[in-house]
This record gives structure tokens, sequence and C-alpha cells, in this order.
């Protein structure tokens, strides 16, 4: 990925990359990617639903 970021500052192109964890974000950025797509959708619903539906249990026990 180092030999990726190399090649695209060398052609004068943007590098990107997917980063899906805090770790990615730092691994590609400390590599000098320039832009990152940060998450993925099925990650943003799965997160989602399961914050919701804590908040509908916690409703339905009182809390």
């Amino acid at each position: 990925m180092s030999r990726v970021a190399e090649a695209g500052g060398e052609a004068g192109t943007a590098v990107g990359s997917l980063a899906v964890s805090a770790a990615d974000v730092d691994r590609w950025m400390g590599l000098g990617f320039d832009f990152l797509i940060v998450g993925t959708d099925r990650g943003y619903l799965i997160r989602g639903g399961t914050e919701l539906t804590g908040a509908f249990e916690d409703a339905v026990s009182g809390e």
C-alpha cells in the first residue's frame, strides 16, 4: 500500500482507500493517502439498528 501511495504522489494522482476502523484511518493517512471512504453502508445500518434496539429495550424495561 505504501508503494501505491508513493506511485500516486509521483504521478500527481490522488490516492484513496477504504477505512473501516480508526486504525485503518491512521494507517492509510500515515502512508500518505489523499482521501478515504470511511465506513460502509452495512456497518452504519448495523450500528444504527443496534443503537435503536437498545433504546427500545431500555424504554420497554423502564430504564
